[in-house]
């Protein structure tokens, strides 16, 4: 009996470790998509609509990471609570009784919130897939606009030399032409 109890106890710190782990590699990828998000603030300010829409996907991730941070908490919580019930149901076969209940109802609950985990890590990565399709989307945009100004530049340039060329013809035509009588 108190063996399926300890064995119980050890799959609800199992469940809090990959809890955890999945929470730092979330962390982990929001620390990354930070840095992405910053080199295209200070390269493309001309893309402030997409800006926005990357800050509010990196508010999402927060609140995300902040959810799972609160999820791992309580499951903390249920540890504890866990380990106390193990300790009073070695006690008393009566206490036992009462603490298999309530144990078969924190699985169900624990169960239940892993599947809530599930669900929130599978959004954080379709979140994280589409910041990266906006990222490599803007880059793909901001490297037109860079071949149109890299092309805008050569004609400029062109024409200033046109501008140059025509400069010094009208100065010797000016200089050819006799001075007007005073």
């Amino acid at each position: 009996r108190c063996q399926t109890l300890e064995g119980e106890l050890v799959e609800a710190r199992e469940s809090s470790a990959a809890v955890q782990r999945t929470a730092e590699m979330t962390e982990q990828a929001l620390n990354s998509l930070q840095e992405a998000h910053d080199d295209l603030m200070a390269k493309y300010h001309e893309t402030a609509q997409a800006h926005g829409a990357l800050t509010a996907e990196k508010a999402s991730l927060t609140d995300s990471l902040e959810a799972a941070r609160r999820d791992i908490g309580a499951k903390n919580s249920v540890i504890d609570e866990l380990q106390r019930q193990l300790q009073a149901a070695a006690r008393t076969v009566a206490e036992a009784t009462s603490e298999r209940d309530m144990r078969r109802e924190d699985a169900e609950r624990l169960s239940e919130e892993r599947e809530k985990q599930k669900d929130i890590n599978e959004i954080i990565l379709r979140e994280k897939h589409e910041m990266e399709r906006k990222v490599y989307s803007t880059q793909a945009d901001m490297d037109q606009v860079n071949k149109k100004l890299s092309a805008l530049k050569a004609e400029m340039l062109t024409v200033k030399q046109e501008k140059d060329i025509m400069s010094r013809q009208l100065s010797n035509w000016g200089n050819t032409l006799p001075s007007p009588a005073r």
